[in-house]
């Protein structure tokens, strides 16, 4: 089933003082449709952000990422970031999760945070550091619009 799972859209959000974090309802139902009962959340290899996969994308991700030949510096890399931070979590009764003051600490998030559906995955960014990233990424596309990059190539707008 978790080929067929398409997570979007943008969520401002509040993490309390334990520093939990309640994944808004639309997300929540999406997982139950999938037969998640949890996620894994894990640091982002690109940018100052957390990776939130459901539990059954995230049996893929660590087989490939396991896959991978351990000779490669990149590749032992890429696996202690990903595989070794991460960390295995249930939505408690009111949907929440809690993140632990580690990858919080990553991220730079406090209190208000952005979490944002990104196909098979979340992230979560401090809500600071999205708006400066999302800034950056307009830039980026109002300037590279002319040239649409290689990875557009038959992209469906």
């Amino acid at each position: 089933m978790a080929n067929d799972l398409m997570l979007s859209g943008v969520s401002e959000i509040s993490l309390d003082d334990k520093g939990r974090l309640g994944l808004p309802a639309r997300h929540r139902q999406t997982l139950r449709d999938n037969g998640d009962k949890g996620i894994v959340i894990t640091k982002s290899i690109f940018d100052a952000c957390l990776w939130i996969y459901p539990a059954s994308v995230w049996v893929g991700v660590s087989r490939s990422l396991g896959g991978l030949p351990s000779n490669d510096p990149f590749n032992r890399s890429m696996q202690r970031i990903m595989m070794g931070g991460a960390v295995e979590l249930d939505l408690d009764g009111q949907g929440r999760i809690l993140v632990p003051a580690p990858l919080r600490e990553f991220a730079g998030i406090r209190r208000g945070a952005v979490l944002l559906g990104l196909n098979r995955k979340f992230e979560l960014w401090s809500a600071e550091a999205y708006a400066a990233r999302e800034q950056e990424d307009l830039k980026m596309l109002r300037e590279g619009a002319g040239s649409m990059g290689s990875g557009a190539a038959g992209l469906v707008l």
